[in-house]
């Protein structure tokens, strides 16, 4: 588990530097916090209600987990778009 050897660079050489990133000090404008809307299986839903053949969504662009910025935190769409992701994959394979 991890990175390879050849990857990694130590941190060692000033200048360093860190921002706060918490949630009461940053406006997160890079995330949707939205999208489309998809089911389980990452599906595009259209607004009948139906889902749209061959279309999916995952990541930042679906509508998944998070849809409001009540708790949010940095790295939650991480989660969500490898899930959904794969299982978008899988059932666009699978056709």
């Amino acid at each position: 588990m991890g990175k390879y050897r050849d990857w990694l660079r130590p941190l060692d050489k000033p200048p360093f530097a860190a921002f706060d990133l918490s949630l009461g000090r940053v406006l997160y404008h890079y995330h949707t916090l939205g999208g489309l809307k998809v089911d389980a299986d990452a599906r595009v839903i259209a607004k009948d209600g139906t889902a749209t053949p061959g279309l999916f969504a995952a990541g930042s662009c679906a509508a998944t987990i998070i849809q409001t910025a009540k708790g949010y935190g940095s790295g939650m769409t991480l989660s969500s778009g490898s899930l959904f992701g794969r299982i978008a994959g899988c059932n666009a394979a699978n056709g």
